[in-house]
């Protein structure tokens, strides 16, 4: 972990399920002991636009497009209340919130702010969970050059 950066940013995707709590604390504290900035991100996957392709023959086939969208002036801020909660910690705290390709905007993120850290939830979901639905932790893991610290959900007791 490059922790000598002179400005260390720590990127926390959240979904906004039962782990984000848990997520959003883990990362203040590394964020007050790195001396980081926390940068929040919440990413509303986007229905895949579809679009004709015409090159195929008698029957267009559709092809999917992927393109984030900022969300509208008049869309909830999903992340103020986060923003809040961290409020009188002495923590410079940022926040995006975009549609589009979650693990793919995670990704971009954390390059365009040379991110020191990634920290993000994890469900816990079973193996066919994860085969079937894929998981954004997993997509994180594979595809991004900076340490990624996975904060796990509470165990049912």
């Amino acid at each position: 972990m490059n922790i000598s950066s002179e400005n260390p940013c720590i990127l926390v995707p959240i979904d906004l399920s039962d782990v984000t709590g848990r997520v959003v604390e883990t990362a203040a504290l590394y964020a007050r002991a790195l001396g980081a900035r926390l940068h929040l991100l919440h990413v509303r996957e986007a229905l895949p636009m579809m679009v004709p392709q015409e090159d195929l023959g008698v029957v267009p086939m559709l092809q999917p497009m992927a393109a984030p969208v900022p969300l509208a002036e008049d869309e909830v801020d999903r992340l103020a209340p986060w923003r809040e909660r961290l409020s009188g910690r002495g923590l410079t705290i940022e926040a995006t919130e975009l549609h589009g390709a979650v693990v793919h905007e995670i990704e971009k993120h954390a390059s365009d702010l040379s991110a020191t850290l990634i920290v993000l939830g994890s469900h816990g979901h079973g193996a066919m969970y994860e085969l079937l639905v894929g998981s954004v932790a997993h997509g994180v893991l594979k595809n991004t050059p900076c340490p990624v610290l996975i904060v796990p959900a509470a165990r049912k007791a």
